[in-house]
């Protein structure tokens, strides 16, 4: 509209045909997200994922997707960012834990970063390599798939198949990042500034933003484990339950 024109000066496309949809999208916009598995149900999402995943039926690609799903739940991490992790950008260490951790070289905010793996997410990327052993031919991706991207691109088929078992309309992969960061905060008190630094954000905090590491995080082990194990934990406390037992949840004064 403003670089074409008629002889006269007159626009060629005088109104815009899609201006009415500007307000909705604003609207749309202004909206704060914060739809995420409730920590209580969290445990029965991860017992019906690790039960799923034990399906003889399922395609590769099904599973493949099935721990994507469980890897962005212990990470925080982004979908595609998840879904493009290569091999070599992750480490394993068996001898000592705390040097297990994954790399993001070109995240969506430009800052490449290492990460910590907690021993939950460390057992996801095991069984996918053990996955790629078998495979007639190996994939560079973490979470391979026969498609023609050569790597997992949606959750869309795992998140709708479990939304409905803890009472959720829909589910998406941005909502189990969300989940990550909420039960760092509500379940372990876990600083906020850490907790943005993890999923990658640029922290709000001065202080931090200014002085912190932003790019080496594999020292915040402590942190990640927390969630692993408590997501872990729920899970148990959830198969139990399933199989008729009489459980009681005992909080934790420790």
């Amino acid at each position: 509209m403003n670089e074409y024109q008629t002889k006269d000066g007159t626009p060629i496309i005088e109104k815009n045909p899609v201006a009415v949809i500007k307000k909705e999208l604003a609207n749309q916009a202004s909206k704060v997200r914060t739809r995420h598995i409730d920590r209580r149900d969290v445990g029965l999402f991860w017992h019906s994922l690790t039960t799923a995943r034990q399906n003889p039926t399922f395609s590769t690609d099904t599973l493949a997707g099935l721990d994507l799903v469980m890897f962005l739940l212990l990470t925080g991490t982004r979908r595609n960012e998840g879904a493009m992790l290569t091999w070599d950008r992750v480490n394993i260490d068996d001898t000592d834990p705390d040097n297990n951790w994954f790399h993001l070289p070109d995240p969506k905010n430009k800052n490449p970063v290492w990460l910590p793996l907690s021993s939950q997410a460390v057992v996801v990327l095991k069984a996918r390599q053990r996955a790629n052993d078998r495979a007639p031919i190996k994939s560079k991706f973490v979470f391979p798939s026969r498609s023609a991207a050569g790597h997992i691109k949606d959750t869309r088929a795992p998140l709708e198949r479990f939304s409905g078992l803890i009472g959720m309309e829909r589910l998406s992969a941005h909502d189990l990042r969300r989940t990550f960061v909420t039960l760092g905060v509500k379940a372990f008190r876990l600083d906020i500034a850490k907790l943005e630094l993890l999923t990658n954000h640029v922290p709000q905090v001065v202080t931090a933003r200014h002085y912190l590491e932003t790019s080496d995080l594999r020292d915040y082990n402590r942190e990640v484990q927390a969630i692993g194990d408590y997501i872990e934990g729920e899970a148990r406390l959830a198969a139990a339950k399933a199989n008729g037992a009489n459980v009681v949840r005992l909080q934790c004064t420790a």
